[in-house]
């Protein structure tokens, strides 16, 4: 049985305004610490922003085992907030994991509106991982 981790009844508002970063964040956490499940992204438009001193926006750290699923594309979005500052950030980071997927989510760093915006800003950043990542 898998677990699911709801980032709504972790705080998150999916409203595209309110910075959902630290809901989604702790709804991962949980994910990891029980070993693995599913973090889940209902309808909406999670809006992360990013301060100087927070790189990355999601980090996922010795993860196992995780999906991450939405409603599909387009209807599940995690969104960089316009003026978050986004030098060396991605929207995810992966390291030291396995077997983490994601699905029916989209990924918008909206890099015309953040500063510092240049090729270096990944949706998702995976180093030191081991297993499937898909999307699906």
């Amino acid at each position: 049985m898998t677990l699911w981790f709801d980032v709504v009844a972790y705080g998150a508002a999916g409203d595209g305004t309110t910075d959902d970063r630290v809901a989604i964040q702790n709804a991962v956490n949980a994910a990891i610490s029980a070993g693995g499940g599913t973090v889940y992204f209902p309808r909406g438009i999670y809006a992360i922003a990013k301060y100087m001193s927070q790189i990355p926006l999601i980090e996922v750290s010795n993860g196992q085992n995780l999906q991450f699923v939405g409603d599909g594309v387009g209807n599940s979005v995690l969104f960089r907030k316009a003026g978050t500052h986004s030098n060396d950030t991605h929207i995810v980071r992966i390291t030291h994991g396995s077997n983490i997927g994601f699905r029916d989510i989209t990924f918008d760093g909206n890099r015309a509106n953040v500063t510092d915006a240049d090729d270096q800003r990944h949706g998702i950043y995976i180093g030191g991982l081991s297993g499937a990542v898909s999307n699906g």
